[in-house]
């Protein structure tokens, strides 16, 4: 028998479940990392600023870029709404990066959370225990490491809005909900490119499954095709050249079938770049098998069990078919799109589902099922939170303090027209604030050979005069060479090691700027202890 749910109690340990995973996220990287950008986020913050100081969403070609660094720029042309809300917000609180990362993970998670509820409840009055309660809302939360580690971000809001589109579609007998579940569709093109073409498949998805299976498909068709419309306009609008590298991509597909593929990787190999390469640390292996295990046990169960509980006219059913009938076509499009690093990002769409499955069935099954189900979320809560706090890839989305320190000595003593070579975990914090000349290893423009003879000559060997060579050649899109060098201890650590635009390289010797130090073409101006940086003489 079911306890009345009381609205106090409701309050605070929702309230309680949101401070915990706050602390869950942000303790592991709150001492130790930056809140100055890193990788993308220079290019994040360039676009808000942008938006703040000019009241217009950054056009192409807008602002003048000189190279797949600087290009990051435009990165947030796919997500304008998010971009603005993010401008709004900043011009609002003028605090750290990092700080408002905090207030929109809060926020995301609520969001989130409630959201999920919703699949419990659908159109059925039900009252809800404490305990199914509190087992929704942690999964939602803390089911697998990518679900605690992406609450903050772009992707948050993606699951957000494919979730509300996918509730509103079980509801749409209820014009009212299909007047939201238009808004909701049609906004999520406009909101983020990317789980607009993830919720686009599972529509193409549901209309296959009632054509095979139900023999009926009008109902689906229509919407299906409104927002077809939609999404190509917005593709159209947004970045239709970012397919430019399917056939390229499709030529690697084999790399899909290599023994121990996950997205933690470093390295190079006999002439050949290898996109990743498995992590043998245990928290690693721990985190890629809890990622996968706690979102295939929901979609077993409910291949198993759980569908058999839904009303035959119950239309959740249909939609939990088509996401899963989605996760083919989803899989090899991703891997089209964004080559192995899309594969990798299927996980997040893996979580999404998972958390809908379970809350749609948690109403549905027998008490002792409903006891192996939060089982299953005590032990998800403890291996994703373990994942995700010793997960030994944090520092390649971040940059220390000493790193910081050394990007803002270049952004307050060298000129904006002057050229800095460093790799582009670094460049971020120098792209976020304007400084948009900078480049490093071009593994997305340059030729396989040429990127590892630059490794080579740059990072590996201990030539100078080879060093001189290879950085002569580096040049930006105005065919301006370097200025300066921005180098630290990190790039000699395994994880970050060197960071190119797509892929990790395996890290530098301990000792690799000696000939940097010794050379006549180079002259160390700044030396914190861990972040050098050179001024260079072509």
């Amino acid at each position: 028998m079911r306890t009345k749910f009381n609205i106090i109690w409701f309050v605070l340990i929702f309230l309680i479940i949101i401070s915990i995973s706050s602390i869950v996220k942000f303790l592991p990287i709150i001492s130790k990392y930056s809140t100055a950008p890193a990788q993308f986020g220079g290019g994040t913050i360039y676009f808000i600023n942008h938006i703040i100081n000019t009241g217009h969403i950054l056009k192409r070609g807008e602002i003048q870029t000189y190279g797949v660094y600087s290009n990051t720029i435009y990165g947030q042309v796919e997500t304008p709404i998010f971009s603005i809300f993010h401008a709004i917000r900043s011009k609002i609180l003028d605090i750290p990066w990092k700080s408002r990362d905090l207030i929109s993970h809060i926020t995301f998670s609520i969001i989130f959370s409630i959201t999920i509820l919703l699949f419990f409840y659908r159109s059925e009055k039900i009252e809800i225990s404490i305990i199914t309660f509190i087992t929704i809302v942690l999964f939602a939360l803390f089911g697998t490491p990518q679900l605690i580690s992406n609450m903050e971000g772009n992707a948050a809001l993606g699951w957000i809005f494919i979730a509300l589109g996918l509730y509103t579609y079980t509801r749409s007998e209820d014009s009212r909900m299909r007047l939201l579940l238009i808004i909701f569709s049609c906004t999520l093109p406009l909101m983020y490119y990317t789980p607009s073409m993830v919720y686009l498949l599972i529509l193409v998805s549901l209309v296959v499954y009632k054509i095979v299976i139900k023999r009926d498909y009008k109902q689906y068709l229509g919407f299906t095709l409104l927002y077809l419309v939609v999404w190509l306009a917005c593709s159209i609008y947004i970045a239709t050249s970012r397919f430019h590298g399917t056939i390229n991509v499709i030529s690697s597909i084999h790399l899909l079938f290599r023994e121990g593929l996950t997205g933690s990787l470093v390295g190079i190999n006999e002439g050949d770049i290898i996109h990743y390469l498995i992590s043998t640390s245990i928290s690693n292996k721990i985190k890629l098998a809890s990622n996968a295990f706690f979102v295939v046990i929901p979609v077993i169960y409910f291949l198993k069990i759980g569908h058999k509980r839904f009303t035959e006219k119950n239309r959740i059913v249909d939609v939990l078919w088509a996401i899963l009938i989605s996760l083919l076509p989803m899989s090899f499009l991703l891997f089209v799109w964004l080559g192995i690093w899309g594969v990798m990002r299927l996980v997040e769409w893996g979580g999404l589902y998972s958390v809908i499955i379970l809350s749609s069935m948690m109403s549905l099954i027998e008490i002792h099922h409903r006891r192996f189900l939060t089982f299953v979320v005590i032990a998800a809560i403890i291996t994703s939170c373990y994942a995700y706090m010793t997960d030994e890839n944090k520092p390649t989305g971040y940059i220390t303090y000493s790193e910081e320190h050394a990007a803002d000595w270049i952004l307050n003593n060298i000129k904006r027209d002057n050229a800095v070579f460093t790799d582009f975990r670094l460049s971020a914090d120098l792209v976020g604030n304007g400084h948009l000349r900078v480049t490093g290893i071009n593994e997305v423009e340059q030729k396989l050979t040429s990127v590892i003879s630059s490794l080579n000559d740059i990072y590996y060997n201990n030539k100078s005069d080879n060093a001189k060579m290879a950085l002569n050649k580096i040049i930006l899109s105005n065919n301006q060479k370097m200025d300066y060098l921005f180098f630290s201890k990190q790039m000699t650590e395994e994880i970050p090691g060197i960071k190119g635009y797509n892929y990790a390289f395996k890290p530098a010797p301990d000792d690799f700027t000696i000939k940097y130090d010794t050379s006549n073409f180079t002259n160390r101006i700044y030396d914190n202890g861990i972040s050098f940086i050179y001024r260079i003489y072509l």
